[in-house]
């Protein structure tokens, strides 16, 4: 889903400017909250607020705690598995196989994608 790539905090080719503000996540949820997300249909909302919910600990562009809170109950409910929510209750860092899963599929064997850190 094109919005889930948009409301990313860890964006997969730029850098935290690129990332846009988290009031629009808290618009996404706002308009999304009341649809039952664990509906076979809406799986990709659980994919969006997973990302767009995510810790990056950036004060500018994590999403305020409270909002997280709520993202991760919704979650949790359409059946979330609890690793996953640990994502957007505290701070993991990124690795490959986050990246990775934002191609929408998986990398080629051998195809590795370099951090930005090194």
């Amino acid at each position: 889903m094109a919005l889930g790539l948009l409301l990313n905090r860890a964006p997969l080719y730029a850098g935290p400017a690129a990332v846009i503000p988290p009031a629009h996540v808290a618009d996404a949820f706002d308009a999304l909250q009341t649809l039952d997300w664990a509906a076979p249909e809406l799986a990709e909302i659980l994919t969006l607020f997973l990302r767009a919910a995510r810790v990056v600990d950036d004060p500018s562009l994590d999403v305020p705690k409270g909002l997280r809170a709520q993202i991760a109950s919704r979650l949790e409910k359409a059946g979330v598995a609890p690793l996953k929510l640990e994502k957007i209750r505290t701070f993991v860092p990124t690795e490959g196989a986050d990246q990775a899963g934002l191609f929408g599929e998986s990398l080629p064997p051998g195809l590795v994608l370099k951090s930005s850190g090194g």
